[in-house]
């Protein structure tokens, strides 16, 4: 309807604190990632980046004790994601209740630096239960890139 035109992409509540700063990415664009050697600052065609999101179906699952890690595939290319474990999920109730392989999700992530290499830090995984949100993603991630 004519409420929605004035929605910004990425939260419809425009003025929301720090939905700026969430940069949608792909594998691919992720590709283009640079460091600076005194810092841990990371950049993306020119523009700071700490907090990504990326959506993709999930291709592999490994439950390494402290953490997870997913291996996404959002049709541009895979890519690792670690997410660590809850303190308190010491029953690993968070694993089994997590995403399996073959299923889309939306990863909230740190973009940060470990032994020399990026790495992706998940803060929040949520499934995709919409498919329209995997094409909304590439549409805004394709505006994103095109602004940077």
């Amino acid at each position: 309807g004519a409420g929605a035109a004035g929605a910004s992409p990425g939260g419809a509540k425009g003025g929301s604190r720090g939905i700026e700063s969430v940069m949608p990415v792909s594998v691919k664009l992720l590709s283009e990632v640079s460091s600076s050697e005194s810092d841990d600052t990371y950049r993306i065609r020119g523009v700071e980046v700490g907090n990504l999101t990326l959506v993709g179906k999930v291709a592999d699952v490994q439950n390494l004790g402290t953490s997870i890690q997913y291996v996404l595939d959002d049709g541009t290319g895979r890519v690792e994601v670690k997410q660590w474990h809850d303190g308190d999920d010491m029953d690993g109730q968070q694993q089994a209740a997590g995403p399996g392989v073959g299923q889309y999700i939306r990863v909230y992530s740190h973009l940060r630096k470990f032994q020399g290499k990026a790495q992706l830090i998940a803060y929040n995984i949520k499934a995709v239960t919409d498919h329209n949100e995997v094409t909304f993603h590439n549409l805004e991630t394709i505006l994103c890139s095109m602004h940077s």
